[in-house]
């Protein structure tokens, strides 16, 4: 009972006690409210009491406009003491306080001026304090207004007007007529300026400066903008401080579009800006490298961008004189390193890290605003290749002036009018006729030089635009190429550099810069992509009739040059096949020699040879090629020409019988290669060729195929198929698809054939175009001739350049469609105003009876073709009619012929030389030749009678068109092989036949004794030569009198009799 008694009492003081120290926590917590809530309260009275002091103050003032500036300098101390900019009355307080300050500084008596205790020894410390002060919240509570809405757009002149007061004592009324005092006040405004620079002035500016100019529409009035502008540059208009400098190039003259509104919007704003020589102290501040840096990392890329567009816009803004003290090479290289340092940022393809920018593309940076600016950007930008800024800036080229010596090529007798026309024209006293003369010098410049190296950093910015502003590659290109003389300037330049355009210093140069990137090589680089474009937009009248700005001297000079200084580069092991491939100074200048190369196969302006290499020799270079030399592959890979076409045809036979060796296709001594037998129907030709050979695998159609022929009275044909009977089909299988009739193919006016862009009503086109491809890619394979001509454009696709960025439409339009060729070229050409025409981006079609419209772009129909559109709107139709309208023709095609030959193989080959390939040799016909390589059967021989006199009749009697009948009479082609009549598959035979084709059972030993020994039955007067094309074949009676051969062999040739499988 006692310990529970105990217990009882522990517990109940421990209880006591807990309750004692909750109840003293309560009452500090009490304590601690209560003094809370006293002091909010007493500090509610005291703002209140403050407002209410100020308030009166501000109201007397109101109320008479004399208001003595010491009565309100303590209010006013104490209210920003306590300000609250989220209280709306604060703000309306705030609001009459600024009026108020702003009204009393043009005031003449001191009394009343605010600015006035300025000069108060009594308050001039706290004064300095107080609008220190004063004018920091003023830049907070203008960060924080929306300057787009009416009464915040008030609110942000009055503001404005608060700052621009008391940073500068020039508007300050008691200062009239004191020049002195108004100088050592000017330092106290320059203290205040500062200040707020060191609070964030700059960044404020930023935020509103890029919301009223960074969108579609400018939302900032002028007198808000010339405010803003006046207020940015004042702390640089007073002393130079790099700091400061820095700050306003971060975050003032990197706002997106700044410049552009500014002149739109307020020419007083540029005069302001001008008038502190920002341009040159901006240039002068970015040359050094740490400044640079900084600022290059603090903007990142797309503010960079903006940055140089601005500068941009102050040079175009700036006098000639001013622009000619800075543009070299101070804002050649600033402009140069701000869009290198854009590149950084610039990603090829789409990523998770990636956005997509307005004029970069593809971006890596997570915070490109303002893209509703971006065209703003881009007009600035364009400047940059403005005609009056590229000649300022290449002004160094007019140095270059004087008679350049120049080679003159020399051509023997060429059958091409047009060669002769301009070679006749070219002699040395008038090489330069047209421009040349006005820029000739006797001086070479070495690389390295003053004068050179002036252009080099020019050439070296325009290339880092073109790589860089992507997305207006095709808009800079050209501006540079097609203004004015430039281009013409920047060759003349190049040849000044000594013999060969300085050949022999670029090839040491890049001994010791194999990559390229020494700055002589980016203009290179820039010239090649120059002069590419404009080889690409310039046609055949401008370029060789008009000779725009151009001579063929010209040409030839600029293709031995680079031909030579490539040839040397890949042969000496300083550049690569991966070098030729990638974006660079080597694939420009590799583009534009196949351009140049492209342009002399389609209308010849070159000497025969001119293209080949002589250093080294082409047999050199193939025996290089045979020891499997790098430097050999990759000059037979990128430069196939300076090889002599025979050469690559021996080499393309060289690849085709090294492929069937690797794949097994070629009999050995101990293995007969596999072979695929086909039965056809002669009735059905087409459709068991396709049904049988289409699924073939690619091995299997570069292998054997044997042919079963079965008549049309469903009986196994006789004769043994020694590769003639599968030419044969070969032969009829192509002549019969490539027939106009069956709508897979359509001929041009000049009769060569093109996919029908209506094949599609064909059942199954695209597979029939895939096994046309193939069968053709196998005769090609297989060295077989066929008499198939196709169009030029039709080629280009064949060997894949109508995909390449150089490849221009227009110019193979004429082989299509001459007339529409003549109308878009007099349309290129049109002085008037093109929207008269009212054409758009459309063409109308008939299809089956009905007209239909196809857009050319999207939209097409939709838009109208103008002055400023036309160039585009030419070659958007030429590629069209040519690449469009038959992409699912041309690709299917594509597919089959490829399977069987190489695309790598046919890269040897132009268009005119794959059309060789394909069809033969287009030269005449070497008879003599073909005597040689003709093999006699049944009694002849070459001594025979009938055989001198077939030969004598064929040379001598025939004309050029029956000798090509007669070709074609024998072997299905009337060209002959390429690489002479020793390559004809099978060769060439005359038989001696007695009997009709129907009894023809072959050479008996009666009947070659016969045949030899001139023995005869009787003279066959009443029978016609025939042929056996598949073998390659001439079946001859044995005529008795040469007259009888003559006419026999005239009729057979004409009416084509023959043609049968023996």
């Amino acid at each position: 009972m006692a310990s529970k008694t105990r217990e009882d009492i522990l517990t109940q003081a421990k209880a006591a006690r807990e309750n004692r120290l909750i109840e003293t926590s309560k009452t500090k917590a009490a304590i601690k409210i209560q003094t809370w809530a006293r002091c909010r309260l007493q500090r509610k009275r005291f703002l209140r009491i403050v407002r209410e002091l100020l308030d009166k103050s501000l109201t007397s003032y109101e109320e008479n406009q004399q208001q003595p500036v010491k009565s309100i300098f303590n209010n006013v101390q104490l209210f920003i003491r306590c300000l609250d900019l989220r209280s709306a009355p604060d703000v309306l307080l705030f609001e009459r306080l600024a009026r108020y300050i702003t009204r009393s500084i043009p005031n003449e008596n001191i009394k009343f001026n605010y600015a006035g205790l300025a000069l108060d020894k009594m308050f001039t410390q706290q004064w300095v304090i107080q609008v220190k002060k004063l004018l920091v919240i003023s830049l907070e509570f203008l960060k924080s207004l929306n300057h787009s809405s009416q009464p915040d757009g008030k609110r942000s002149v009055l503001i404005l007007n608060l700052l621009l007061s008391l940073t500068s004592s020039r508007t300050w009324g008691f200062l009239k007529n004191s020049k002195p005092l108004e100088v050592i006040l000017e330092q106290v405004c320059i203290n205040i300026v500062y200040h707020l620079v060191d609070n964030n002035l700059y960044k404020c500016l930023h935020t509103v400066l890029s919301q009223g100019v960074c969108s579609s529409r400018v939302t900032i009035k002028t007198t808000n903008l010339n405010a803003l502008i006046t207020l940015s540059v004042r702390p640089l208009c007073t002393q130079y401080k790099a700091d400061v400098l820095s700050q306003f190039i971060i975050h003032i003259l990197s706002i997106p579009s700044l410049l552009y509104h500014m002149k739109t919007q307020s020419v007083e704003s540029i005069e302001t800006m001008m008038k502190c020589n920002i341009l040159a102290n901006v240039i002068k501040y970015l040359e050094d490298d740490q400044n640079s840096k900084i600022v290059f990392n603090a903007l990142e890329g797309s503010y960079s961008l903006c940055l140089l567009a601005n500068l941009i816009d102050l040079v175009h803004l700036s006098s000639q004189e001013e622009v000619q003290a800075i543009i070299h090479p101070n804002f050649v290289t600033l402009s140069t390193r701000l869009l290198d340092s854009c590149q950084l940022y610039v990603a090829a393809k789409k990523s998770n890290l990636t956005q997509w920018h307005p004029l970069l593309g593809w971006f890596a940076q997570t915070n490109c605003d303002h893209a509703e600016a971006m065209p703003f950007v881009e007009r600035q930008l364009q400047h940059l290749w403005s005609r009056n800024f590229v000649l300022q800036v290449f002004h160094c080229l007019n140095i270059f002036t004087g008679d350049v010596e120049v080679p003159y090529f020399q051509i023997k007798d060429d059958k091409n009018s047009f060669t002769k026309f301009f070679w006749k024209a070219m002699k040395m006293d008038d090489v330069m006729k047209k421009g040349l003369d006005k820029y000739n010098t006797k001086q070479s410049f070495k690389l390295g030089s003053h004068e050179v190296t002036r252009v080099v950093q020019s050439a070296v910015l325009y290339e880092a635009c073109l790589r860089t502003l992507s997305l207006l590659r095709i808009d800079i290109l050209t501006s540079l190429a097609f203004c004015e003389d430039f281009l013409m300037k920047f060759w003349i330049f190049l040849k000044c550099l000594g013999p060969q355009c300085g050949l022999k210093s670029f090839l040491q140069l890049l001994a010791v810069n194999s990559k390229a990137t020494a700055p002589e090589f980016l203009m290179l680089q820039l010239f090649g992509e120059l002069m590419n474009h404009f080889l690409t937009v310039t046609d055949d009248v401008e370029l060789f009739e008009q000779q725009k700005s151009f001579t063929i001297q010209d040409l030839l000079m600029m293709s031995q040059f680079i031909n030579v200084f490539l040839v040397r580069a890949i042969w000496n092991g300083y550049i690569d096949a991966k070098s030729l491939s990638t974006r660079g100074p080597m694939l420009a200048l590799h583009s534009l020699l196949m351009t140049l190369h492209k342009r002399d196969l389609r209308k010849t302006f070159a000497p025969d040879g001119f293209w080949l290499s002589t250093d080294p020799k082409s047999s050199y270079i193939l025996l290089e090629l045979e020891r499997n030399k790098r430097h050999a592959q990759t000059l037979i890979q990128k430069m196939p020409h300076v090889i002599p076409h025979a050469d690559r045809v021996i080499l393309f036979r060289y690849y085709v019988v090294k492929e069937k060796t690797f794949l097994g296709l070629t009999e050995t001594s101990s293995v007969a290669p596999q072979s695929t037998l086909v039965t056809i129907r002669r009735s059905r030709l087409i459709e068991d060729g396709f049904r049988q050979l289409s699924f073939l695998s690619p091995q299997a159609t570069k292998g054997i195929i044997r042919i079963k022929f079965i008549n049309d009275l469903g009986l196994d044909e006789a004769g043994i198929d020694q590769d003639g009977v599968f030419k044969e089909f070969l032969e009829e299988t192509l002549k019969r698809i490539f027939d106009p009739s069956l709508n897979l193919f359509k001929m041009t006016s000049e009769q060569k054939l093109y996919p029908s862009p209506s094949s599609y009503m064909t059942e199954n086109h695209l597979e029939l175009f895939e096994f046309v491809g193939r069968m053709l890619g196998k005769a090609v394979y297989e060295g077989i001739t066929v008499d198939i001509q196709f169009a030029p454009f039709f080629l280009h696709q064949l060997l894949g350049q109508s995909s390449l960025a150089a490849y221009s439409a227009l110019d193979d339009l004429a082989s299509l469609d001459p007339d529409l060729y003549r109308n878009l070229t007099y349309l290129k050409h049109f002085d008037g105003d093109v929207s008269e025409l009212q054409l758009t981006f459309s063409v109308d079609e008939e299809v089956l009876g009905r007209l239909s419209t196809f857009d050319i772009i999207p939209g097409g129909r939709a838009t109208p073709v103008t002055d400023s559109n036309k160039i585009n709107y030419v070659h958007q139709m030429a590629h069209f009619k040519l690449n469009t309208q038959i992409k699912d023709q041309t690709q299917a095609f594509l597919r089959g012929f490829r399977t069987v030959v190489n695309p790598e193989w046919l890269a040897l080959f132009s268009c005119t030389e794959l059309q060789r390939l394909i069809s033969g040799d287009t030269t005449g016909i070497d008879f003599k030749d073909l005597r040689r390589n003709t093999h006699y059967y049944g009694g002849f021989h070459d001594s025979h009678r009938v055989i001198q006199w077939l030969w004598d009749i064929v040379e001598k009697e025939l004309t050029e068109v029956e000798q090509r009948k007669f070709l074609k009479f024998v072997t299905s082609c009337s060209s002959p092989p390429l690489l002479g009549f020793g390559n004809l598959e099978p060769p060439f035979s005359v038989r001696c036949v007695e009997v009709g084709d129907d009894e023809d059972r072959g050479d008996t030993i009666g009947s070659v004794l016969r045949g030899f020994l001139t023995l005869h039955r009787k003279d066959p007067v009443n029978r016609l030569p025939t042929a056996s094309t598949c073998f390659n074949l001439l079946k001859l009676p044995n005529y008795q009198k040469k007259a009888t051969l003559r006419d026999k062999l005239k009729y057979a040739i004409e009416s084509n009799s023959g043609f049968e499988l023996s």
